[in-house]
């Protein structure tokens, strides 16, 4: 599984806008490996928010995500705006880039509702492979 954090993604991003692509091979962070990490922000990581087909509260900072066709996403918030919601409450995608597209921290604006709305601050996205979903308890899958 390939973990995608705020820093990584705004790592990544500066190397590629400021040196281009030669860059990202010369210039790299202490244990980051950019290749791998700009590879993993490919569009195979990103999914549209209309495909969002169901989700599951899996603690008050996580949330599990069955995006239709693509397959099942953890997302990691900074804050617990998940500890009183259900899987059952309804949550709402804030269009803040103008973009259907999420394939970064920063694409996915979530507010729940749950006793009161909770705004969350994503702060990583995975996208789990087959045998991590089949790992999760059966409640907790999307």
């Amino acid at each position: 599984m390939k973990l995608l954090t705020l820093a990584a993604l705004t790592v990544v991003g500066a190397l590629s806008g400021a040196a281009g692509p030669a860059g990202q091979a010369a210039i790299s962070a202490p244990g980051v490996d950019t290749a791998a990490t700009a590879a993993s922000t490919s569009t195979d990581t990103c999914f549209k928010r209309r495909d969002v087909h169901n989700h599951t509260v899996g603690g008050p900072k996580t949330l599990y995500l069955d995006v239709y066709g693509s397959g099942v996403y953890r997302v990691e918030m900074s804050n617990s705006c998940l500890a009183s919601a259900t899987s059952y409450d309804p949550l709402i995608f804030n269009n803040q880039t103008g973009s259907q597209s999420v394939c970064k921290p920063m694409d996915l604006d979530i507010t729940v509702s749950a006793a009161g709305p909770s705004k969350c601050i994503v702060s990583s996205i995975s996208k789990l492979s087959p045998a991590e979903v089949a790992a999760l308890p059966k409640k907790m899958r999307p």
